[in-house]
């Protein structure tokens, strides 16, 4: 009974001395710790003074209360229940404090001030001293920041024992915070305020910065700093509590840095390679942290916004793809990430009409950096090994063939297929090994590629003039070495009819000349022709029309001989794809031209006759008068020939002075009602393009006249029919009306 008695008393004890400290915590302590900061005051740098004045007052009256308790712990032999009752004292003291909601708000943003104002004054201390060390392993442009001179200001005047006797002060104070169990509170603030300046420091070192490597500095940075202040807080704690802060701290500066390089990586990609410092920093985050899936999806936002839109050129799309390639390898190797970012690429270039002749002309452009790439290995002159090492594509060859073998390349190249999805389980690598297979990648075929280039080579060799056909020679073979040599026996028939033809026209020219030396002595044309092997070039369009019985009479010649040579062949005509070198006389100087077949037949008319109706010209070339129109129009454009009235036209005598183009611009009543409904039709046009070129300029910020004409070419080819000049007037127009300014050549939205 005595026991019990005596427990009894006990709690009784207990329980008084608790209901005692709290009544002084409540009514005494807390009102005189508020005391110290005035509202008025809260921006005052007073209030750190005040704030330790304040916990100061707090840990003497828990100490002595602590003190009292172990006594008395001592005195009732109960000193299993030391812990709780240290936990009970201070939980009465914080919860005397905070006992309002808008005491406990007041009382982070008193912490939160203070512990940012410490941050600040370390840091700034920590910065001048280490500028002022001399020390070769400390890296000065570690710690650049906007306010440079106040931090040679305030750490100039301050000798490293003040820095000592701060941070002493400093973790002093965070012990007795550690004591009254206030940094549980701190946590969150403390937190909040390292990677806020976290965040702002990697925005001010990284931001539009891809020429270094800067993730390096960042992390000398916050553990000289961030991790140094980081341990003055936590020293009181374990040491494995400070490394779990560490880590963590650690963990979000990766992630920091790898959603500003994310948020900046198309500029990078655009960049590169002089953005690779930059891209190897993020193959760093990419290792430490799981990053893929975010940068995924940022990256084909940004494309869908900035690049796949119809404003974008095909070659610049083209140009960023193989870019994006080169910068994903360098951040995921495996090149997992890029197949995931590469297929919208891939399905809009797909979609382009354009795309397969820009990569075709992309790999016969012999100064595009993607012809070096092509090329490589059919020089005789370089050395197989080296080929051998600069392409991953000969890598699977190392063990099954001899390095000194002459054939080395040639087996390699033609081992090359692009990579399908039944390919080795590095498929992903296969397809991205290079420039070329990523490209070729694009379609499932390579057949769209043979097929471009012979069109590009059809229209290639009818333009030449001199049958100089050794680069279309080493292109096929190149070609040959990439995508099979069965593929390339048309584009070799077709260099083959070049050469005969050279052969043939010298042949045929001679007995020509032969016979007219022989005849009546008239002066004839040279005349020269390509003969082509139908079955092997593209199928042409057709345009029919009938020759000046000047030039019938040339091509009938070189008709009788050819058959005569090649019997029992004959020639079918392509009237339509020749051209015609012919010299203008206008006032007695000659101009050379070069015009189609069609240009030179109506010219031609004009040599015995020179006026005619349009319906003459018309009737004599058996064409349609609106067709025959349209090509009038270059020899009028030309000042060789002029509308005299409607319908008729003439041969100009002479370049007209400023009153005859005075004198042009008096029409009748008929003629201007016809123009303005042209101009009517023209403007109805014009409004539909409109919408177009803001577009254009609102992606592309700025475009010269060139870019404008071909995007509206390309992508409007039914509606746009302008010519440079009647772009550039309109153009004009939009600027007077100040919708767009023009400024070093290329137009903008006027802002």
């Amino acid at each position: 009974m005595q026991a019990v008695v005596e427990r009894h008393l006990e709690f009784m004890l207990i329980e008084w001395y608790f209901e005692d400290i709290k009544h002084y915590l409540n009514n005494h302590l807390s009102i005189e710790f508020w005391s110290h900061f005035r509202r008025e005051d809260d921006d005052d740098d007073k209030n750190n003074t005040n704030f330790i004045s304040a916990i100061d007052k707090l840990h003497q009256v828990f100490t002595l209360y602590a003190n009292q308790l172990k006594y008395l712990c001592h005195a009732l032999n109960k000193s299993a229940q030391l812990e709780t009752w240290i936990e009970n004292l201070q939980n009465n003291l914080i919860a005397s404090l905070i006992v309002e909601s808008t005491k406990a708000k007041r009382f982070k943003t008193i912490l939160l001030r203070f512990f940012e104002r410490e941050f600040v004054s370390f840091s700034k201390s920590y910065i001048g001293s280490i500028r002022n060390r001399d020390d070769d392993d400390v890296d000065v442009d570690d710690y650049q920041h906007d306010d440079d001179d106040n931090i040679m200001d305030m750490s100039l005047n301050e000798s490293f024992t003040d820095i000592n006797v701060k941070e002493s002060s400093f973790m002093s104070l965070c012990n007795k915070l550690n004591q009254l169990n206030f940094i549980i509170v701190s946590e969150e603030i403390f937190t909040k305020i390292l990677l806020s300046k976290i965040l702002e420091h990697i925005e001010t070192k990284c931001r539009d910065v891809f020429d270094r490597r800067l993730l390096s500095p960042i992390l000398r940075w916050a553990d000289r700093i961030i991790f140094k202040w980081l341990y003055m807080i936590l020293s009181p704690w374990s040491h494995t509590t400070y490394e779990q802060w560490k880590m963590r701290i650690e963990f979000s500066i990766y992630e920091y840095y790898s959603d500003q390089r994310i948020s900046e990586l198309f500029n990078m990609i655009r960049m590169y390679p002089d953005s690779t410092p930059a891209l190897h920093d993020l193959a760093l985050c990419f290792q430490k942290i799981s990053i893929q899936k975010p940068l995924v999806n940022s990256l084909k936002a940004v494309f869908n916004q900035r690049l796949l839109h119809p404003g974008a050129n095909t070659n610049d799309i083209i140009t960023t793809y193989i870019s994006t390639i080169q910068a994903m390898k360098i951040i995921d190797p495996t090149c997992f990430v890029m197949d995931q970012v590469a297929q919208p690429i891939k399905n809009y270039l797909a979609k382009r009409d354009d795309t397969i002749r820009c990569i075709v002309s992309s790999f016969t452009d012999e100064n595009s950096e993607m012809y070096q790439e092509f090329s490589r290995g059919i020089d005789q002159d370089e050395d197989p090994q080296t080929m051998f090492n600069a392409g991953d594509v000969c890598d699977i060859y190392l063990d099954d063939v001899d390095p000194n073998d002459g054939l080395l390349d040639l087996k390699a190249f033609e081992a090359w297929q692009p990579a399908s999805i039944e390919s080795q389980p590095n498929q992903k690598i296969q397809k991205y090994r290079d420039n070329i297979s990523s490209l070729v990648s694009i379609y499932e075929s390579t057949d769209v590629f043979v097929n471009e280039y012979r069109l590009m080579l059809s229209e290639r060799l009818l333009s030449m003039t001199d049958y100089d056909i050794d680069r279309e020679i080493k292109n096929v073979e190149l070609l040959k070495l990439r995508f099979g040599e069965s593929s390339m026996h048309n584009c070799e028939i077709m260099i083959k009819d070049m050469a005969d033809s050279k052969r043939l026209n010298i042949q045929i020219a001679k007995e020509v000349k032969n016979k007219q030396q022989s005849g009546d002595g008239e002066e004839q044309m040279q005349f020269g022709s390509l003969i082509l092997s139908k079955l092997f070039w593209p199928s042409f369009k057709e345009e029919q029309f009938t020759y000046p019985r000047k030039m019938q009479k040339q091509m009938e010649l070189f008709a009788k001989e050819y058959e005569a040579i090649k019997a029992p062949r004959k020639l079918e005509w392509k009237q339509h794809l020749g051209f015609v070198e012919l010299e203008i006389e206008i006032d007695g100087q000659l101009r050379p031209l070069t015009v189609s077949t069609l240009q030179a037949a109506i010219i031609t008319m004009f040599e015995d006759k020179t006026r005619h109706t349009l319906e003459e010209l018309a009737t004599a070339l058996e064409v349609k008068e609106d067709f025959l129109k349209k090509k009038m129009s270059f020899w009028i454009g030309q000042q060789v020939l002029r509308e005299a009235e409607r319908g008729v036209y003439e041969v100009v005598v002479s370049a007209p002075t400023a009153d005859d183009q005075n004198n042009e611009m008096v029409v009748d009543m008929e003629e201007e009602e016809e123009q303005s409904a042209s101009d009517r039709q023209k403007e109805e046009q014009l409004k539909v393009i409109d919408n177009f070129i803001f577009g254009m300029l609102t992606n592309f910020k700025a475009l010269p006249i060139d870019r404008i004409h071909s995007m509206l070419s390309m992508f409007n080819a039914e509606i746009y029919t302008l010519t440079i000049a009647e772009l550039k007037t309109y153009l004009q127009k939009l600027q007077n009306d100040e919708r767009i300014e023009l400024s070093g050549g290329e137009y903008r939205i006027k802002k």
